[in-house]
Formats: C-alpha cells, structure tokens, sequence
C-alpha cells in the first residue's frame, strides 16, 4: 500500500515511539522542549572538533550542554517572535563558542549547530503530528510534519484536505505563533509550507513573510506556489 506521507526529500520518518526522538524537560514539560537533545548533544560532540598546536582534540558533554543551552533562549532573553527568531537563526549560522584549556592554555573554539559547509555531516529526521504543549496555556497541539536538522525544528508543514484551502492551513500555522499557544516551536523554524495535495506553498524566513494583512495582531504570511 502507497504512503501516504508528504514526501520528505530524502529526510528519514520516525514514526512510532521512537527513542532517539524523545525530548528532555522537567516534570511535565517535555513536551514544552521543542529541541530532540539527544540528538543534539551527539551531533555538537560528534561535528566539533579543534586543533590546538598541531594535535585535534573533541568537545565533551559539558561543552555540549553548554552550547545547547545557548541556542534556547530562557524566557528573559526572548525578544518576541520574529526578534528570538533572528537570534536563533544567527547562532545556527555563525555557532557559538567555548573556552577550552590545553596544558594551561586557554583559547575559545567556535561549535557549529549544523554543518553548512559538508551537509551529510548533519542528521535530518521528520516526524507526523508532533505534540507541543502551550508555555502558557498547557494546551497541546499536534504539527502535521516536523522536520529536524541535528535535532532543531527547522521546518513545519500543514497539510489540509484537497478540499479545504491553503489559507485555512496558513491560519492554523499563524495561530499557533500566538503568545498564548506554541510560539517556542517558531523561534526555531526557518522554514513553514502549506499543502493540500492539489498545490503547497512556503514561506521562508521572517524578513520574507511579513506583508500588509494582518490576522489577530499577528501580519499574514505571503506565500510563494512550489512548481515540480
């Protein structure tokens, strides 16, 4: 039997409870952590590496942690949706760094979030109806597709009925950006389609989306056809 999934391009399925796609949280929020950080953890140590005076060395768990805790902004560090969004985005392109001492020698090495320069270094996974409870409201909401670089929600897809149109999926996806929903998901994503198996459109990054139209104090999101 044909599946009936949206093709991935390539990107694996997890579907079913699988392990390496559990999120970490304490007591009842992992589901308010958007961030696989397992897979992250894995991927920093495993993508990182530094010389120092001609002999290559790996980053350790602690760096590991230190770096993913950078890229989650803590609620006092946010900037609202599309200025957390941006920060988030410059740390996945330019990395961060941390201090490591050789022989007494201390000097800052910088960690990449994804490797942009050899992308099968990068691990991708794409998961249906992945469950993200509100920070504020504790309501959850199930995204028709999510798709993961190195553990980091960079795209999100609804997908409707051939019947229904792609303004309906793009007003779910705009509702879900509200404060009192699952913002925390779009501070990550860099890229949202929409489809209903007759024509899908998407909308890259911030400085890309906003145009004129409005919808609950939140500016609607223009949209580009994708062609075969």
């Amino acid at each position: 039997m044909p599946d009936s999934r949206p093709s991935t391009a390539g990107w694996p399925w997890a579907s079913g409870p699988c392990p390496r796609l559990k999120r970490c949280g304490c007591g009842g929020g992992r589901r308010r952590n958007v961030v696989l950080d397992g897979i992250l953890v894995e991927q920093l140590m495993g993508m990182n590496r530094f010389t120092h005076r001609g002999h290559g060395y790996g980053f350790d768990l602690e760096d590991a942690h230190e770096a993913m805790g950078r890229l989650k902004p803590t609620p006092d560090q946010q900037k609202g949706l599309q200025g957390t969004n941006q920060d988030i985005y410059d740390t996945l392109v330019l990395g961060t760094t941390t201090t490591k001492t050789i022989g007494g020698d201390s000097k800052s090495y910088t960690l990449r979030f994804v490797d942009w320069e050899n992308p099968a270094n990068n691990l991708f996974h794409v998961t249906a109806e992945f469950a993200v409870e509100g920070t504020t409201s504790g309501q959850v909401q199930h995204c028709d597709v999510v798709g993961f670089v190195n553990g980091i929600p960079v795209l999100v897809m609804e997908s409707k009925r051939p019947s229904e149109s792609l303004e309906k999926a793009d007003s779910q996806l705009i509702g879900y950006q509200q404060a009192d929903n699952i913002p925390q998901l779009f501070h990550f994503t860099q890229l949202l389609i929409t489809m209903n198996r007759r024509e899908a459109r998407y909308m890259p990054r911030w400085e890309h989306r906003v145009n004129s139209g409005t919808h609950g104090g939140t500016r609607k999101i223009p949209t580009q056809p994708l062609h075969p």
